[in-house]
Formats: structure tokens, C-alpha cells, sequence
């Protein structure tokens, strides 16, 4: 299990969509991990500039 955790960890994102804030200097991703039989795994950060 340890070792299916850790591939996981270090494969790169399917999609990552990144936008920078137009009156702040924050920054934004939305992140999709995985795509699998029609779901996706992923989440949202936002990250001060």
C-alpha cells in the first residue's frame, strides 16, 4: 500500500488550471488528480502573490 501511496504522490496532475487574481496578487489552481470512469479527484488552492 505504501508503495501504491507513493506513486500516486509523485505522478503529475491530469489538469491544472492556474489564474492570477486581476486586482490582487493572489494566485489560484484548481488541480484535477486523477481522471477515472467519469470522476475526477482534485481540489482548489489559492496562494497569497
Amino acid at each position: 500500500m505504501k508503495n501504491l501511496l507513493t506513486r500516486f504522490e509523485e505522478k503529475a496532475p491530469e489538469i491544472v488550471f492556474e489564474w492570477n487574481d486581476s486586482e490582487t496578487t493572489a494566485r489560484g489552481w484548481a488541480v484535477i488528480n486523477t481522471l477515472r470512469g467519469g470522476a475526477a479527484g482534485g481540489g482548489t488552492r489559492m496562494r497569497r502573490g
